[in-house]
This record gives C-alpha cells, sequence and structure tokens, in this order.
C-alpha cells in the first residue's frame, strides 16, 4: 500500500505511516493468536526454534484438521497481509497434494461423523436412515358430506346421480 501510495505521488506524514505499520502488526498478530502461533505463546511452550517450527506446524495441521471435519472456521486472511506473503513467498499449488487433503478431509469428516452417532444417545423413535427412502402413505380417501350428490357408473359407462 506505502508502495502504490509513493508511486502515486501521495505523501505520507511519518504518523500515517506508522499508523499504518502499527494495523499491519495488529492483522499479522491477530491471525498468529486465532491459529495458537504467536511467538510469544511458542517461546512459552518450546524452548529452541526448531521445537517452536515443529510446534506451530502441529498447530496448524490441527487447526487444519478442525476445519475439515466442520469444528473451526477457516479464518479470512486481510488483503494487506495476502499481498505482502505472496511477494515474499513463492507458492505454487500442486494436484497430487490437492488430491491427498481431500482424501484426509474424507477420513476425517468419516471419523468424526462415526463418533458423533456413536456419542448419540438411543431413541425410542426410529430414525431413518441416510440414504433409505422414506415408505410413502396412501393418500387419504376424502368422505363427501351427507348432502352431496354422488356419482355412479351403470354398467353402458353413463353417469347417473343419486342424491342420498
Amino acid at each position: 500500500l506505502l508502495k502504490k501510495a509513493d508511486s502515486a505521488g501521495i505523501k505520507m506524514t511519518p504518523e500515517e505511516k506508522q499508523q499504518l505499520y502499527a494495523e499491519f502488526k495488529q492483522l499479522v498478530t491477530s491471525l498468529w493468536q486465532e491459529l495458537g502461533i504467536d511467538p510469544k505463546q511458542l517461546a512459552d511452550s518450546a524452548r529452541s526454534v526448531p521445537e517452536r517450527e515443529r510446534l506451530a506446524a502441529s498447530r496448524i495441521e490441527s487447526y487444519l484438521d478442525r476445519v475439515m471435519i466442520g469444528q473451526a472456521q477457516p479464518i479470512s486472511v486481510p488483503l494487506p497481509v495476502q499481498s505482502i506473503l505472496s511477494e515474499k513467498y513463492k507458492s505454487k499449488v500442486y494436484p497430487a497434494g490437492v488430491d491427498r487433503a481431500v482424501e484426509r478431509a474424507k477420513k476425517l469428516r468419516a471419523s468424526a461423523d462415526s463418533a458423533r452417532a456413536a456419542n448419540q444417545p438411543r431413541s425410542q423413535v426410529p430414525l431413518p436412515t441416510p440414504g433409505a427412502q422414506a415408505p410413502q402413505a396412501a393418500p387419504p380417501t376424502p368422505t363427501p358430506p351427507d348432502n352431496v350428490t354422488k356419482q355412479l357408473r351403470d354398467t353402458t359407462g353413463r353417469s347417473k346421480t343419486k342424491k342420498p
């Protein structure tokens, strides 16, 4: 944002720049805290840099697993953070990795669904099984009131009316 403003000839005061930097830092810190990888939290739990990296990776994996089974909502990465990350780091989507993630998500969902079903209390009322069609009841036969003319068919197919 600062580069775009500078290239457009917009001059910012040092206070405005400091405010933008502070807001950006707050965005990043908020994302770290939502993911459980705030450097302060990691330093409390792991001593060395490799240990903190492993801990952060395991927390991210755990978070993604919870997202896949519907226990957590995906977080939204604000546009300024997205643009900085895309400038600083190269990224590429590997189809094999996506396929592997989809398979893992299916397994996690199936596991979560079976655990949820096992923890559900038994019901006295029979519940429909997924995929099974419910039996269809016959439509009720209307009973005409006594004062309505009844139609009768004779053997020739002609209609006769008869009052009750």
